[in-house]
Order: structure tokens, then sequence, then C-alpha cells
């Protein structure tokens, strides 16, 4: 993207590039280049952009960009825009929007620029680079997510995991949660009604699992599944897995878990082998009173 060059054609403080979904009411900053790098100004815009959607959509009605020359005569000092204008130190600004099929997906700003400040069509001509960009970097975040998720439960998968541990490989982590839960009866199941009724229980118990753990839960592999959640004192964490094991008894599913709680933890790896070790002496317990041996 030539926004470097931008902010020398213009001698502006900063660039920045907003994504704007009218029809879901999101907004997000996906690029800022500048001498200004703070996430405090991008933050402010995507809130005003959320909080004001028809605001956003009336000031571009008539138009496809603006260059306001001074925020505190163009603009009513009533205004939302106002402001956060004001706090943020806008004195004046270019700002050309991008249009698909007559609905704005998107705003390209430049903050208090110096010079040629009325060629907004310089600005204009590069919408067409900017959406491809922004369309790119969309189809790149929506293939990395689907990588992350599990295709079965919609949970996410290993490949999550495994970054998750390498991430946190040599952090001090603080009230730290382990949970590791397998499925017993999976392979009976599946040798005598099918795969499709194996699919229906890791299903059954994955949505009981995002009841009470919806952004701490892996699934690993068949139908086993672990819970990492950071920052949650021990009874609320110890609650929620009473209230788990609670809600798979009524469902009538059959678990092994192993459950931690550590106030902190050096050593992630150690915690995970400890919890599923924890894991495999319930099941060997389940299968040593059904006198069936599932798990070596």
């Amino acid at each position: 993207m030539a926004v470097p060059f931008i902010c020398e054609f213009y001698q502006v403080e900063r660039c920045y590039v907003l994504d704007l979904d009218m029809e879901n009411k999101t907004a997000n900053g996906i690029y800022e280049y500048g001498k200004r790098h703070d996430d405090i100004h991008i933050e402010n815009m995507v809130h005003l952009c959320l909080e004001h959607m028809d605001l956003v959509n009336q000031f571009f009605e008539n138009q496809k960009s603006y260059y306001i020359e001074d925020v505190t005569c163009e603009i009513p000092s009533t205004s939302p825009m106002y402001s956060s204008f004001s706090k943020q130190k806008i004195h004046s600004i270019i700002v050309v929007s991008f249009m698909d099929d007559k609905q704005i997906n998107g705003v390209f700003t430049v903050d208090n620029p110096k010079q040629n400040y009325y060629q907004k069509d310089f600005l204009e001509s590069l919408c067409f680079f900017v959406k491809t960009a922004m369309a790119r970097e969309k189809e790149k975040t929506r293939l990395k997510n689907l990588s992350y998720v599990d295709s079965l439960t919609y949970v996410q998968n290993r490949n999550h995991f495994n970054e998750y541990i390498e991430k946190n490989r040599c952090r001090e982590l603080h009230s730290l949660g382990v949970i590791y839960l397998d499925l017993n009866g999976l392979k009976e199941v599946n040798d005598r009604m099918g795969h499709i009724a194996g699919d229906t229980l890791i299903i059954t118990a994955s949505c009981a699992l995002q009841e009470f753990f919806a952004n701490n839960s892996y699934r690993i592999g068949g139908g086993e599944f672990v819970v990492v959640e950071q920052d949650v004192s021990e009874s609320v964490f110890l609650e929620k897995y009473a209230s788990l094991l609670k809600r798979m008894k009524e469902l009538e599913i059959s678990i092994a878990t192993g459950c931690i709680w550590k106030e902190s933890c050096s050593n992630l790896s150690e915690i995970l082998q400890e919890a599923d070790q924890r894991m495999y002496e319930d099941k060997k317990h389940y299968y040593s009173l059904t006198g069936n041996g599932r798990r070596t």
C-alpha cells in the first residue's frame, strides 16, 4: 500500500484505514501509518463509527469524500464527531469513503494535512487499490481462522491449541485453570451405531462444553477436548467445572476428566501433562468398572 507516499504528499501526521460493516454494525482499524502511533486514537475512531453508524451514512450521503479545513467551524460543536476530533487534536481532515453497491464499507483518512489538501481526487483514485488490499487481508484472515476451527464442532482445533502452547511456553501464567476431557465409550458408539451417532455425541458434548468455557476450549482429536483458562479465580473455575460435570450427567454423556487450577504457572507443558494424566486415571477407572480397556 502506498500510504507512506500519501503521508509525504499531504504532509500529514497520520493516515489510516477503517473497515466498516454497516449491516452488522462492526468497525475495525486495519491499517495505520505516520508519526503518531497510538492505539487510543484508532480505538476512538472505531467507537465513533460503531456508535454513530447513521451519522457516518449521512456524512457520505451526498459525496464520496470531504476535506474539512477547520473542524471547529465546519462541524457543529454538539456533534459527536466534533468532540472526538477535538480530543484527538484533529484540526483538519480528509476523509474518503469506500463504496460497494452504494454501501459504505470503509474510510481512508488523513489527519491535519499541511499541503495539497484540496486534491481529494488523489485519494479517491487510490480507493480501488486500497479496497483490493482490504479484500486480500480479509481473505487471509478468513483462511487463517478456518485453519484454527474444528470442522465438526466449530470450536478451536489442535492447530490453535499448539500455537497457544508455543506462545505461552516460557511465560509466567497466573490463575490458570486446565481441564482435559475425553468421551467414554465413543469407540463403542461408532462400532455399534455408526460414525454419525459418534459425531452427534461429540457435537453434543462440545455444545455443553461451550456453555461454560466458550472461548477457552479446544478439540484436540476424536472425543478429546482441552480447556485452558487464564486469570480466573479458583472458586469460579471449579464452579464452572462442577456445572460442566452436572450438564454432562443430565445429557447422559460419560466423560473422563482431569482438572487443575494453579495460582501461578511457569511451565505450561507440565500442567497440561498433569491434567492429562489425571484424565487418564479417571478413564482407566471407568473402564475397570465396565470391564473394557479403551485407552492404553
